[in-house]
């Protein structure tokens, strides 16, 4: 026995229309679905709009870190991970680092500022981050201003 559908153009998108045709769902399931569709489309298009058309989230980032002001992250590039560092000498391969916590919206683009000068601006939703004392019992090492002046 063959299971066909007769479909016209117009009905083809309602969603209700096929339900109903193949006979599925009984009533109350079928608002039930509709329902619970319309709202996951809801969602899911909230969803899109705020992080990719308005880009409403946070990015943390490295930044340059003022040794003689700040207290900043210690990165140390080892030789055996990072081949970059085989030819370094042992001041090279020492980095220091601030973080920054700023809306995407707010980053600017790359291009324009070489993803090295990222500051916060007066009066925008940004956080410097430094290396504080709870990070060195993680396991971050941090720099003292003192040691630098």
């Amino acid at each position: 026995m063959k299971f066909a559908v007769k479909y016209h153009k117009a009905d083809f998108w309602q969603l209700s229309t096929i339900i109903k045709k193949l006979k599925i769902l009984d009533n109350k399931s079928q608002i039930l679905f509709i329902v619970f569709m319309a709202l996951i489309t809801a969602v899911v298009g909230f969803a899109f709009y705020k992080y990719y058309v308005l880009s409403d989230y946070y990015i943390i980032a490295q930044t340059a870190c003022d040794l003689k002001t700040e207290r900043c992250f210690i990165y140390e590039c080892d030789p055996e991970y990072d081949e970059e560092c085989l030819n370094a000498s042992q001041e090279d391969r020492v980095s220091y680092y601030k973080l920054i916590k700023k809306k995407a919206y707010n980053m600017p683009p790359c291009e324009t500022i070489g993803c090295t000068g990222l500051v916060c601006d007066q009066g925008e939703d940004c956080e410097e981050i430094f290396c504080e004392e709870s990070n060195e019992a993680g396991g971050e090492a941090c720099s003292d201003p003192g040691d630098f002046r």
